[in-house]
């Protein structure tokens, strides 16, 4: 009878180890659960602050970019027609002096 008492209190406190057990882990993974939740909203909202950022920034972008095309357009005007100066003055050098515009 004492053996079975022993027993008994032995098997009761497996069973309540184990359930201890178990009930640990389930508060593990709700907390793995619960973090991952975090950090996928987390995610999520520097998404759409990374989105707004670029929506902003293109308009200046695309201003910065017509304004420098503008500008080289402005600057190949003017090498041109520097060069075509220069080759006119080569071309009235080599010409006797006479100058052809």
């Amino acid at each position: 009878m004492a053996e079975s008492k022993v027993e008994e209190e032995q098997a009761l406190k497996k069973l309540v180890s184990e359930r201890v057990k178990v009930a640990t882990k389930e508060t593990s993974m709700d907390k793995i659960r619960q973090r991952e939740k975090k950090y996928q909203k987390l995610a999520k909202t520097i998404d759409h602050l990374e989105r707004e950022k670029r929506e902003e920034s293109a308009p200046l972008i695309e201003a910065a970019y017509q304004q420098r095309c503008q500008q080289g357009l402005v600057e190949e005007r003017e090498r041109h027609k520097h060069e075509q100066q220069e080759i006119s003055d080569l071309i009235g050098v080599y010409s006797g002096g006479s100058r052809i515009r």
